[in-house]
Order: structure tokens, then sequence, then C-alpha cells
């Protein structure tokens, strides 16, 4: 069994929107598991915004490719959104090319499917710690610094 490091848990839980077929759910749950993070699923561009506000969301995972859209609709339609989350996009044609073109319009970053535990966990902590909400972590370790531990404010 492969056994993943734990994913740092930020104070409060942190919501990340799967904009993805179900069976895409099934396989990202695992690595959100026993953690403060909660991963929700939409299977459409239109479930998506919905979803995002509902839910607070500030990650969304979007397939490239969805049933009435594309990754484009969704980011567009996050735009009017008060907390855009941050989009990652996920596709089994994950080259330069579309890694390019996410950034180019505002995306955060591309991820491969299928989906490597390790590069999921990398990836969607980064597009949540760029967002800034996270607890401080400690250089030397992956787990969130006590209170007691947290480094002292600049004077």
């Amino acid at each position: 069994m492969l056994v993943l490091p734990a994913l740092p848990n930020p104070r409060e839980p942190v919501t990340v929107l799967l904009i993805s077929p179900l069976e895409d759910h099934v396989s990202l749950q695992h690595i959100f598991d026993h953690s403060n993070w909660i991963l929700r699923t939409a299977p459409t561009c239109s479930d998506a915004l919905g979803d995002a506000c509902k839910y607070g969301t500030a990650v969304a995972v979007c397939e490239r490719d969805l049933p009435d859209g594309d990754w484009k609709l969704v980011l567009e339609s996050f735009e009017g959104l008060p907390s855009r989350p941050n989009l990652i996009v996920a596709s089994r044609v994950a080259d330069e090319r579309l890694w390019a073109e996410v950034i180019n319009l505002g995306g955060y970053d591309v991820l491969a499917k299928p989906f490597d535990p390790y590069e999921v966990r990398h990836v969607v902590f980064r597009a949540w710690d760029e967002l800034g909400e996270r607890v401080p972590l400690s250089p030397k370790r992956d787990t969130p610094l006590k209170e007691t531990e947290a480094p002292a404010a600049a004077a």
C-alpha cells in the first residue's frame, strides 16, 4: 500500500472542487482522506460555478474538456467570484502547449492524468498556499507549526 506524506492541515477546512467525471473523484479521494481538506465534485461547467460559490472553494481541479464546455469556460465563470479559486487543469494530454495556454489565460497549473498522488498533493497545496491562507510551515518538515512554534513577528 502506498503511504503518502500528510497534507499540512490548515486551521479551517479547505475545499478543493473537482470539475470532472465522478470516476476521477474516486481516484483523488484517498489523497484528501484523513486531512482537513474537503474534496467536492461538480461533473459539469454549469455545476462548477454554483458549487464554487456554495462551498467557498480555494482550489479547483478541472478536466480539460467537459460535457458542456471546457476549462476556459470554468475559468471565465470564476472571474466574477469575490474570492476566485486557483484553477488547475487536468488532462491526459498535459503538454507544454496546454501548460502555456493555462498560465497565459490565468489558470494556475496543469496535472497529468492518470493522477500521480505526489504531484496532486504538491500542485494543489501550492495553489492553495499561493492564496496566502495556510498555517506557517517549518522549513525542516511538512507539518504545520504549533501556535507556540510560530515564528515571531518582525519588529
